[in-house]
């Protein structure tokens, strides 16, 4: 109950019994290790229309202009946090017969965590930008990222006659009258994004 992701290794440890001892207490406990389940909502009738028009408004655009599938940017924000990792080989050491078995190190956590904008077109990374560890995305930080760190790109890969097509979902930031006027002042287009569960 203290902690719900003990490994049995950990138990051993901490309770000073052997791995079958651990495995009978938990047994007879009723505990099991689970993993989480992402349970999705349903979508309503209006959702499910749009997500309809969306889907169908760009499959009308690639039948029109298969091409555009290679001018698609995708584009999205992720929160990084700092963490020792485990390193699978720490119990794996050389010990003469009697020797105190290696223990497992638990990872160390830290308290840091930075956010990344990241830009992505086929499979490579166009544009990414680290935000300040205490700073959240905005419209202005946003289209600061767009004109700054993606519009050279643009500029520099794509002919004149080419648009670039933005596929970002309707987080606020993306949505944002400020971003959609950005947007049409460069005159990029960008994929219907439809409500998904």
């Amino acid at each position: 109950m203290e902690r719900r992701d003990w490994t049995i290794d950990e138990l051993v440890e901490v309770m000073g019994i052997s791995v079958g001892s651990v495995w009978n207490l938990l047994n007879f406990n009723g505990y099991r290790k689970v993993n989480a389940r992402w349970s999705p909502h349903e979508l309503t009738d209006e959702q499910r229309t749009k997500r309809y028009r969306a889907a169908d408004q760009n499959l009308q655009w690639f039948r029109r202009e298969p091409r555009m599938l290679g001018r698609i940017i995708a584009i999205d924000e992720t929160l990084w946090r700092s963490y020792t990792p485990l390193d699978p080989n720490q119990a794996q050491e050389y010990r003469l017969p009697g020797e105190i078995p290696p223990t497992r190190q638990a990872p160390e956590l830290r308290d840091w965590s930075r956010m990344l904008i990241l830009a992505v077109r086929q499979d490579q990374i166009i544009a990414a930008e680290w935000l300040d560890p205490d700073e959240k995305i905005n419209r202005t930080r946003y289209i600061q990222f767009l004109n700054e760190a993606l519009r050279p790109y643009i500029e520099e890969n794509f002919s004149p006659n080419e648009i670039a097509i933005l596929e970002h979902d309707n987080a606020r930031p993306h949505a944002a009258r400020d971003t959609q006027d950005f947007i049409a002042t460069m005159e990029w287009g960008q994929l219907a994004h439809p409500p998904y569960s």
